[in-house]
């Protein structure tokens, strides 16, 4: 429970549109983790309204196990440090839409 309140902290910041990698990376190692699995879960929500198996590739992509998890958790950081200038949330996107395809296609 520890984990999933940690967020809560960082709220009003994560929320806004100036809020970007390089303050992302100022974080503790558990706040940053517990933001990208929550960007995680909430993508998964979001893919599985979109399409049949697209959830599944999210989760099995990010955690089938523990192990797996802090290995995604640790690709992700390395891609918003590459990316400071960036929002943290759009970057996670990027490396999700990377592993699994793209969300939504343009019309």
């Amino acid at each position: 429970m520890k984990i999933a309140l940690l967020p809560l902290c960082y709220m009003p910041s994560y929320a806004e549109e100036a809020f970007k990698g390089e303050t992302f990376l100022e974080w503790r190692e558990e706040a940053q983790h517990s933001y990208i699995q929550i960007s995680i879960v909430m993508a998964s929500v979001i893919a599985s309204q979109m399409r049949e198996g697209f959830a599944g590739c999210i989760g099995e992509w990010y955690s089938p196990d523990p192990g797996t998890e802090a290995e995604r958790n640790r690709e992700i950081v390395a891609v918003i440090r590459e990316n400071p200038e960036f929002h943290p949330s759009g970057v996670i996107l990027a490396v999700v839409q990377k592993q699994c395809g793209e969300f939504a296609k343009g019309s």
